[in-house]
C-alpha cells in the first residue's frame, strides 16, 4: 500500500469517526454537534494529523494532498472547498474515498 493511500485512509478515519469542521485545520470544542472528546478535523488538518499519526515525516503529506487534490479538478483549493457553506461530511467522505481509489490506478 502506499504512503499517500495510507494517509487518505486514515485522514478519512478521523473525519468520519472523530468529527468534521470547517474553518480551521482541527478544532476542539464544547459544542454539542462535536462528539467524540470534542475534536474535528477539516481536510487538510485531517490529512496532517493523518500523516503523524501514522509515523510519516510531515512533508509527505504531501503525497496525499496531490492526489486529493486531483479529485478537486484544476484551482481548486482545499481549504476553499472544504469550508464551501453546502459543503457535508458525507460529502467530503465520498472524496476521500474517490482519492482513495486513484490510489489503486
Amino acid at each position: 500500500m502506499s504512503k499517500a493511500k495510507d494517509i487518505l485512509m486514515e485522514a478519512r478515519r478521523l473525519i468520519q469517526d472523530v468529527g468534521f469542521c470547517k474553518g480551521r485545520m482541527h478544532w476542539i470544542a464544547n459544542d454539542d454537534w462535536i462528539k467524540d472528546d470534542k475534536m474535528a478535523y477539516c481536510t487538510f488538518g485531517a490529512i496532517l494529523e493523518a500523516t503523524s499519526r501514522l509515523g510519516y515525516y510531515p512533508g509527505e503529506s504531501n503525497l496525499a494532498l496531490n492526489v486529493f487534490y486531483k479529485t478537486l479538478g484544476e484551482n481548486v483549493y482545499i481549504h476553499r472547498w472544504n469550508d464551501d457553506p453546502v459543503r457535508t461530511k458525507s460529502e467530503v467522505l465520498s472524496q476521500f474515498l474517490m482519492a482513495i481509489d486513484l490510489c489503486e490506478e
